[in-house]
């Protein structure tokens, strides 16, 4: 990553000078100039939490010596309310100290620190601060939260899910279960803030990958109780289980088996180099109108370098099937390229279709290192669409005929057919 854009620049010189002429304006004993000369010192090339931890042990030692005095010099350095848009953060670079401040030397004093960190809330920066106030406090701590489920300002609600989250990449774990934090997010179900729904999708879909039994349970009586807000917050809650296939989050969402008779895919290309697309295109027909609706999604097979493979399923798309519809096209394009964030590399991948969580279609194709290849060579190997003949059951598939290439790979066992519903031979 390139040094400008590395995550260090979330705290630049210009962040700590900032800071410095925030808390001198609010309280006037505020030694700037020496703090400014310590916290710029050994700084260096450090990354974001170093930065962060190294300012807010500098502020510890400017700031009055009494805790519950720094914090509230702190919690009237933030703002009351915000208008900044969801997710904005680079006006805001000054606040990761003050977090780390108050998470790393609030103690024991609860009343000062929350009043801190609801400030730092409207700011979108107090996730990480009030983790340790719920490892201390967990029953008086989820009560504040929960009353904070109804605050006017939608990145207080937006941190009520946040905060209580039981898993965090960059936080230290609470030690809740998830009975403890339900109450919160039952109380931001109906939330008609999508910065809101997104927390809340995101929770519940967290949760769901350690007991998906429990997320299905839950979203059944989230759907039947529901409006517009929370429905929009169960589909993609179970997002993970919609890509996995998983029947009963299909029903929830209102995606039957599909009735097809024909699931024809086709590949612009047998052969593609690095750096390169491949176009995909999909004909589906049967009587669709009976199937209501459809969740077309397309998943791709990555060759690793050990010659494994590994899945990686796309965002879908629903095709609302209007009365006596027969056929449905549909189509995608993949970039092949190294500048993709997945690394690639040559060998067999596949391309499946999978429709309401069913596989219904596959293609195999080789990527080959070097240049991309000619648009002849592109024609020249050009694949006939790779049939699947829809019946109950396991699915089988079977190349057109003169079609070798394929049912070949597929002997040599180059890519493992995806354990989904569906079976090919």
């Amino acid at each position: 990553m390139h040094e400008e854009s590395a995550l260090k620049v979330y705290v630049p010189d210009e962040a700590i000078e900032r800071l410095a002429a925030i808390v001198q304006r609010t309280w006037y004993e505020f030694p700037a100039d020496a703090f400014l000369v310590l916290a710029r010192q050994d700084l260096g090339s450090e990354e974001l939490t170093l930065r962060t931890r190294h300012v807010a042990r500098q502020l510890r030692e400017a700031l009055p010596e009494s805790i519950p005095q720094a914090l509230r010099i702190l919690a009237r350095c933030l703002p009351e309310s915000s208008n900044r848009p969801p997710g904005a953060i680079n006006d805001r670079q000054w606040l990761w100290p003050v977090s780390d401040f108050i998470r790393d030397y609030a103690g024991e004093h609860w009343d000062e620190a929350m009043e801190a960190i609801y400030r730092l809330a409207h700011c979108g920066k107090a996730e990480y601060a009030i983790r340790p106030m719920l490892r201390r406090f967990p029953q008086r701590t989820l009560q504040r939260l929960l009353e904070w489920c109804d605050d006017p300002s939608e990145h207080v609600r937006w941190f009520c899910s946040e905060a209580s989250r039981l898993r965090s990449p960059w936080a230290s774990q609470v030690g809740l279960s998830r009975d403890q934090v339900l109450p919160l997010l039952d109380a931001l179900k109906r939330d008609p803030s999508r910065h809101v729904q997104k927390s809340v999708a995101n929770h519940l879909n967290q949760l769901g990958k350690t007991d998906p039994s429990w997320l299905l349970d839950l979203m059944i009586v989230w759907s039947e109780e529901s409006d517009e807000n929370t429905d929009w917050i169960v589909q993609h809650a179970l997002r993970t289980l919609v890509r996995e296939g998983n029947e009963d989050a299909m029903q929830i969402l209102g995606y039957g088996s599909p009735e097809l008779e024909r699931a024809s895919l086709s590949l612009d290309s047998a052969q593609v180099k690095m750096g390169g697309s491949l176009t995909a295109r999909l004909d589906l027909g049967g009587e669709l109108d009976r199937s209501g609706k459809l969740l077309v999604e397309w998943v791709m097979h990555y060759a690793r370098e050990d010659r494994t493979t590994y899945r990686k399923v796309f965002r879908g798309k629903e095709y609302s099937v209007e009365k006596e519809q027969k056929s449905l096209d549909c189509e995608k394009t993949f970039l092949l390229s190294s500048l993709s964030p997945r690394n690639l590399f040559p060998g067999t991948h596949r391309v499946e279709v999978q429709v309401n969580g069913l596989v219904v279609a596959a293609r195999d194709f080789e990527l080959l290192e070097g240049e991309e290849l000619s648009t002849v060579d592109q024609q020249a190997g050009a694949q006939p669409a790779y049939i699947i003949q829809y019946r109950p059951g396991p699915f089988h598939a079977s190349p057109q005929v003169g079609d070798d290439r394929l049912s070949n790979a597929e002997k040599a066992g180059g890519v493992t057919p995806s354990p989904r519903r569906s079976e090919f031979s």
